[in-house]
């Protein structure tokens, strides 16, 4: 059965000697989304730069990056082990612009270093250094998690993504119930300004065809305001009302009076207006005071 899901762009940042926990990742939220987006109604769309950036010339390549996947993203998790990356002109890596662009952004950003064992010999003792530099920048920042293998990376990124979903799906649906409260409020002042000037239409109404006159020329403009009113109303308010069929009908019948057409002599004709229209207006005043929301 279908169902519909909010789509959350997460960005997958990291320098190049963590492919496997890249890999990993994709595949771990790929997972998730088949086990959980239907009760949190939520989807996670991994974003790699390895699949979905496109070759481009005409700018510095980390901006150009930015510019096709980073800035749209709403999640970044990002991964280190060995490594802080390639300067990029402006950071000392591509991950790092990632990462501040997103804390600039107050965008959620999750940071986590692999403690797993490794060769000496085989690091890169100036990337480490920066590496451990930074790490101890970001503590100094924030919460960030560390993992020693890829199971223990694994099992945390999937129960950090149900938290991360948990709060997301709360802040919806508050959001959702702040809309209703708002649309609840919307309605009472739309109803409010209907009866308000309905009223002061059906004053206008009486005072015209009490006033002695021989056209029905204002009486057909003071028909059209009320079903310009009524339609306004029925088009704006935003729940579902139990007399909405009766109130089309009367609109549709305050447009059959307005065709209404007086000839010369036509004193009987000229009456049969302003009695159907006391009776739509009786009838519109019925329909307007069973309206409760």
């Amino acid at each position: 059965m279908s169902y519909e899901c909010i789509v959350y762009k997460i960005l997958i940042a990291s320098p190049s000697d963590v492919s496997q926990e890249r890999e990993e990742l994709k595949n771990l939220i790929f997972n998730w989304n088949m086990i959980n987006s239907t009760h949190y109604k939520i989807m996670f769309s991994p974003v790699m730069w390895e699949a979905n950036v496109t070759p481009e010339l005409g700018g510095r390549p980390q901006e150009i990056i930015n510019e096709q996947i980073v800035n749209d993203c709403d999640i970044l998790i990002g991964v280190f082990w060995t490594r802080l990356g390639t300067p990029t002109g402006v950071e000392e890596s591509g991950t790092i612009e990632e990462i501040n662009q997103f804390i600039s952004s107050d965008k959620k950003t999750m940071i986590y270093f692999s403690n797993t064992p490794i060769v000496p010999s085989s690091i890169d003792s100036l990337q480490y250094e920066k590496l451990t530099n930074f790490k101890n920048y970001l503590y100094e920042q924030g919460v960030v998690d560390n993992f020693s293998s890829i199971s223990e990376f694994k099992s945390k990124i999937n129960n950090h993504l149900t938290l991360v979903a948990q709060n997301l799906s709360n802040t919806f649906e508050n959001n959702i119930q702040t809309k209703f409260e708002n649309n609840f409020d919307n309605n009472h002042y739309i109803l409010k300004e209907l009866k308000k000037n309905f009223n002061s239409f059906k004053i206008d109404w009486i005072t015209e065809k009490d006033s002695g006159t021989y056209t029905i020329d204002d009486g057909k403009y003071i028909l059209e305001q009320i079903q310009s009113e009524l339609t306004y109303f029925l088009g704006k308010i935003n729940i579902e009302l139990p007399n909405k069929e009766e109130l089309i009908k009367v609109i549709t019948e305050l447009k059959r009076i307005q065709n209404h057409q007086v000839y010369l002599g036509g004193s009987k004709s000229f009456n049969a207006f302003w009695v159907n229209g006391d009776k739509i207006i009786s009838i519109l005043t019925n329909q307007i005071n069973q309206i409760n929301l």
